[in-house]
């Protein structure tokens, strides 16, 4: 295995930083990788430019936090204080719109026909009457706050005025402004104020629950039954956008993919020493990102946690068991990955097709004449024994090219390290 590694990692080496076999200058391969980089940035660029393209869930049941705060967050006690909080909300949206999917350019899937109906009716709860309402509590909760705060800065100091007065201290030389009774005073005039504007937003709250927009708006929110279609939408809807966007992304590096590679294998044949090395540079930067991809997905894919999950419920909550079935499929993966680069970019047996035609060096590609057993750069043997007629034919080919019969593999090493019978 090591061997096979040592062996792929020295292709891949030879093949990043060499033109017809000779290396590089340093040169070169800094805008080699300046180059490299550029390209990944873009290919990441472009990937998370068409994961935007499909409506994410949250953007196709944006209505869905008022009925999840509605239905599961409040308790009953609460259920005034939640209307009311919905339609002040609703207004609020009103004056300070955010961004619609309704209103965005053409995107691949749909807002949910409940979260539009929701939308037009929240809308429709800011009549004048609403909004001059919610002004008003506006203004109130603002006076609320500061006088609350004044009281916190009041309690402190008549805390410390009555520590004063315990001790015996010379209300002359006291700190504070005010005495202790003179501060209770205020603070409790300051409550009663508090208690009193309560009471006008608590008063205006209910106009707003009263008002007929506000009740049909609540009425469509309270619905039991179109929050549990809601959310059973919007379960299957996160569940499968992160296989769509995976699905989209796979779409948008194919292309890449193939023409990059077209591009080696033609650069490749026809010994184009620069296009050749650009190219493998090029297929490697698109082909990252799709390994990368694949690994996010085996690691936190919805599908192959939902396997994960139906294992451990077979087996009884035996979660290490999920962590053996990851930490066995991502070798596997790697080891697919890896044969099928040797099977469609360093096969022997494919390369070695177009390079005796051409009379290169099987191995290095090298130009030999005629009578070359051995390459003059690489020291490879061209040859094998045919086991039929005993002849030296050509590695990596399946018929002798004298006889005609099946070359099996290994055959005639002997000649391949001894030279050329011929």
């Amino acid at each position: 295995m090591l061997r096979f590694i040592r062996r792929v990692s020295r292709r891949f080496l030879r093949k990043s930083t060499q033109i017809h076999h000779e290396p590089i200058n340093k040169i070169s391969i800094v805008i080699l990788i300046l180059i490299d980089i550029f390209v990944l940035l873009n290919v990441f660029g472009g990937l998370a430019s068409i994961s935007q393209w499909p409506l994410s869930p949250t953007e196709q049941f944006s209505c869905l936090p008022d009925y999840v705060t509605f239905h599961e967050a409040a308790p009953p006690q609460d259920l005034a204080r939640l209307r009311a909080n919905l339609l002040d909300s609703a207004i609020a949206i009103h004056e300070n719109p955010p961004y619609s999917p309704l209103e965005a350019a053409p995107r691949l899937g749909k807002v949910d026909p409940i979260c539009q109906t929701h939308q037009q009716l929240q809308a429709a709860v800011a009549t004048p009457d609403n909004l001059t309402r919610h002004n008003q509590m506006q203004t109130l909760r603002v006076d609320i706050a500061t006088l609350e705060e004044k009281n916190r800065v009041l309690k402190a100091q008549y805390d410390s005025t009555l520590l004063e007065n315990i001790a015996g201290q010379d209300p002359a030389a006291s700190i504070n402004e005010s005495t202790a009774a003179g501060t209770k005073a205020e603070i409790e005039a300051n409550q009663q104020q508090i208690e009193a504007k309560q009471g006008e937003v608590t008063a205006l709250e209910a106009q707003l629950i009263e008002s007929p927009a506000g009740a049909t708006y609540l009425e469509w929110v309270e619905d039991r039954d179109l929050y549990d279609t809601l959310r059973a939408e919007s379960d299957q809807v996160q569940f499968w956008h992160p296989n769509q966007v995976l699905g989209l992304q796979i779409l948008f590096l194919t292309p890449l993919i193939a023409v990059a590679y077209g591009w080696h294998r033609l650069a490749t044949r026809r010994q184009w020493g620069l296009q050749a090395l650009l190219s493998w540079h090029l297929l490697l930067i698109v082909c990252l990102p799709l390994v990368v991809r694949l690994f996010e997905f085996i690691q936190f894919g919805n599908v192959v946690s939902l396997v994960v999950e139906a294992i451990v419920a077979v087996l009884g909550g035996l979660l290490f068991l999920a962590s053996y079935l990851l930490i066995a499929v991502i070798p596997l993966l790697g080891f697919a990955l890896i044969k099928l680069l040797q099977r469609f970019v360093f096969n022997p047996k494919v390369q070695a097709k177009n390079r005796i035609q051409n009379g290169r060096c099987i191995r290095c590609s090298a130009k030999l004449r005629s009578d070359d057993a051995f390459c003059p750069y690489c020291g490879f043997g061209q040859y094998q024994t045919c086991g039929h007629c005993h002849q030296p034919t050509y590695k990596y080919t399946p018929h002798c090219h004298h006889c005609g019969s099946g070359v099996g593999e290994g055959v005639g090493e002997g000649v391949a390290s001894g030279g050329s019978q011929s």
